[in-house]
């Protein structure tokens, strides 16, 4: 399968490059496109043949400077794809030259002052079509030379942020709009769409400007195929190494459980011995030691008993990890209800009040939860035991995506600065002389529920008791994550 994956990935990768590569080309042509009419125009008004620089007879001739900046901006499109440093200040050079003549010629235009911008590099005697002077650039031919200026020197910039493409995605569509309705008013013989009574846009300047906005349009097109790529491509190399993290957490899980299998097997053996030897030395010789022996063996049993009972819980907390979920609809209310009872009957002094207040159902593993009731009734029934009036409440808050469930108890409580240690495996707040326990059972807890998709916290103030929350999903067994 991950063979499969492999192919297909490479013949996608190959199918873009393909892609970008035919794109490429095509914004090339457009460029050497734009240069050659340009070009021939030019030449017409070297030679004399003022039909080279017209598509037809009586049609308005592309202007000298029309001709001169259609050449620079059609060699930098050209010469773009290359992307090397050399190309970028070529590029520029040549857009600053055809931005300083269109902004020149729109001040002409917005003013009374003549500039002489139409002279500058060539003079040709004046001479009009009807009424418009012909080898004048045209208002309209310098507004789509401005933006083709500013298109292409944005593009210049290869570390330009995603901002500065749809800028120049908009202004590379404007100038193409703006041909396109030029043509369509020579089409259609409507002087207004091409010019009116001003200066007329010449039709191959229209068609030009089409052609370069359209490789505008294109390049940008190939910077968007490119970022994508490189997206693609980092997401690869990040599920790569989610799929290694993968493999190193199962290697992981194995060994934990061959830990597991050690603690339960090889240390239990001499921890049987020494209890039973403890045992016998106090059934057989307790007579015969003295206060102080009596009280270093009653130490050595006890410290065996809560040996046994870390390697119990940390078995425990094992399993849980690894045990699958078998998933159904608990009734919440009857199930801590019942563990509650169970709890109270065997718990030192029975006098605790308990308020249990109503419960949403959910879906989850029964036993699991139950075990998640199990840990926090215990670690309420401890806390509150130093007690005179012991109290304990349970109860909910409903949410439109999960349900909030809650233990609250007047018990010792904790400081909030050390909360983020509550629920760390081997982690005690009180010292085992104060408190019995092993630090693992809200480890348990927090693990329950964030196999159920769930996430538990806890709130509480040194003496004043505390409260444990955990949040369930609500009822949909599609959440609940195995």
């Amino acid at each position: 399968m991950k063979d499969v994956v492999k192919i297909q990935d490479s013949k996608d990768s190959s199918e873009s490059t393909a892609s970008s590569h035919s794109l490429k080309i095509i914004a090339q042509l457009s460029g050497l496109l734009v240069v050659v009419i340009a070009a021939i125009a030019l030449i017409g008004w070297l030679t004399g043949l003022r039909q080279l620089a017209n598509i037809r007879s009586g049609y308005i001739p592309m202007s000298p400077n029309t001709a001169l900046s259609f050449i620079s901006l059609g060699l930098s499109l050209y010469i773009f794809v290359f992307k090397k440093t050399w190309s970028y200040w070529f590029i520029r050079l040549c857009t600053i030259l055809v931005i300083i003549i269109a902004a020149f010629r729109l001040i002409e235009f917005s003013s009374d002052i003549d500039l002489k911008v139409d002279f500058w590099f060539f003079y040709f005697p004046g001479e009009s079509l009807g009424f418009a002077p012909v080898g004048k650039m045209a208002l309209p031919t310098s507004i789509n030379f401005l933006l083709a200026g500013l298109i292409q020197f944005l593009l210049t910039f290869p570390q330009s942020k995603q901002p500065i493409y749809i800028l120049a995605r908009l202004l590379a569509v404007a100038e193409t709009l703006i041909g396109l309705i030029f043509i369509l008013g020579y089409v259609y013989r409507a002087p207004l769409l091409y010019g009116g009574t001003a200066i007329p846009m010449a039709l191959n300047t229209a068609f030009n400007f089409v052609c370069l906005g359209m490789g505008f349009i294109i390049v940008i097109v190939i910077h968007d195929l490119k970022e994508r790529k490189e997206k693609e491509d980092a997401l690869k190399s990040l599920n790569k190494g989610l799929e290694n993290y993968t493999e190193q957490l199962q290697y992981v899980n194995k060994e934990l459980e061959a830990f597991s299998y050690s603690v339960s097997h090889d240390l239990r053996a001499p921890l049987r011995a020494i209890d039973g030897f403890s045992r016998i030395m106090i059934e057989d010789y307790y007579d015969r030691l003295d206060d102080e022996g009596k009280r270093l063996l009653n130490i050595i049993r006890g410290n065996t008993l809560q040996m046994g009972k870390l390697i119990d819980d940390l078995l425990s907390f094992s399993r849980d990890g690894r045990k699958e979920l078998k998933i159904s609809e608990v009734n919440m209310e009857e199930l801590a209800r019942s563990v509650f009872d169970e709890l109270k009957s065997t718990a030192a002094g029975s006098d605790v009040h308990f308020e249990a207040k109503a419960l949403p159902h959910v879906y989850g593993d029964r036993s699991m939860i139950r075990q998640v009731w199990v840990n926090l009734f215990s670690n309420a029934l401890k806390f509150t035991r130093s007690r005179q009036q012991p109290s304990i409440e349970i109860g909910s808050l409903s949410g439109e995506k999960e349900s909030i469930y809650y233990v609250k108890d007047n018990g010792v409580g904790f400081d909030m600065q050390y909360a983020d240690k509550l629920f760390g495996v081997f982690q005690r707040l009180h010292s085992p002389e104060e408190f019995e326990g092993t630090g693992v059972g809200l480890a348990i807890v927090q693990r329950v529920i964030h196999r159920h998709s769930g996430h538990v916290w806890a709130e509480g103030k040194v003496g004043e008791g505390a409260i444990f929350y955990f949040t369930l999903p609500v009822i949909r067994e599609s959440s609940i994550v195995n």
